[in-house]
């Protein structure tokens, strides 16, 4: 064999050396100068905080018969939720009140008519006016004597002036008593004395002399007492006078009248 060009021994490539890297003193000891600052800085803030907050007082329940009847009922219900009201039921309630002040504003504008019937169902009570009465002298309508005979007028009965007088004051004081409920009108009144019995009756009597009875003449008769009659001098034993009353209105209702 023959020996050919010679070859080359073979070029090996560079080694590549890698260093590790070096812990920087500069970045070491700034993260060491601020945990340390951080660490005294949390506990101060921890013990500001403490001396900040005051302690939470502890209340002593009071024993049940101390305390307030329905207070915790109350509490209760002043902690407890407000209630949710459906959209719905609100939106209806607005609706409602638009409707209510429609209505009023329309009643407020329009006028009022009041039924004369409804006004008038309560009128107000009456009030009492003062009654005066003009009593005229007595009539000497009839007597009986002693026999029972009938007689009429003073020629046959014979004066009666005593008897009269006495009568004006006992029928002056029952028209005072029996005011209340007087007629307006004028009226007769017909008065009967029996001495035997010492005793009379008083009545109101129309323009024929017969009786008309009512809650003022049975008024008067409750009050027609005749006292003393003994003492007034008469000549029979009974007689019959008749007496003509007419009321008046007193104060403005007589000057309105």
């Amino acid at each position: 064999m023959t020996e050919g060009p010679s070859i080359p021994p073979p070029r090996y490539a560079h080694t590549l050396h890698v260093e590790a890297p070096q812990p920087k003193p500069f970045a070491f000891l700034l993260g060491v100068a601020l945990l340390a600052f951080a660490v005294p800085a949390a506990l101060v803030f921890a013990f500001l905080r403490v001396v900040a907050e005051p302690p939470a007082l502890v209340v002593a329940e009071a024993p049940a018969a101390a305390r307030e009847p329905g207070r915790e009922e109350a509490q209760e219900r002043a902690v407890e939720p407000p209630p949710v009201v459906p959209v719905a039921l609100v939106e209806d309630a607005s609706h409602a009140l638009d409707a209510a002040s429609t209505t009023a504003a329309a009643l407020d504008a329009a006028p009022i008519a009041l039924d004369a019937g409804v006004a008038s169902a309560a009128p107000a009570p009456p009030v009492p006016v003062p009654m005066t009465f003009e009593l005229g002298m007595g009539i000497l309508h009839s007597c009986r004597n002693t026999a029972g005979k009938y007689l009429e007028g003073y020629q046959e009965c014979g004066s009666a002036g005593e008897l009269d007088r006495y009568l004006v004051k006992v029928i002056g004081q029952d028209l005072v008593a029996c005011e209340s409920g007087a007629p307006t009108s004028p009226m007769t009144l017909r008065v009967s004395v029996d001495y035997s019995a010492l005793a009379g009756t008083i009545e109101v009597v129309d323009a024929k002399l017969m009786p008309v009875p009512g809650p003022w003449a049975t008024c008067l008769g409750s009050h027609f007492v005749l006292e003393n009659l003994s003492k007034i001098r008469h000549n029979n034993p009974k007689y019959t006078l008749t007496y003509r009353v007419t009321p008046h209105l007193g104060g403005e209702a007589a000057a309105a009248r």
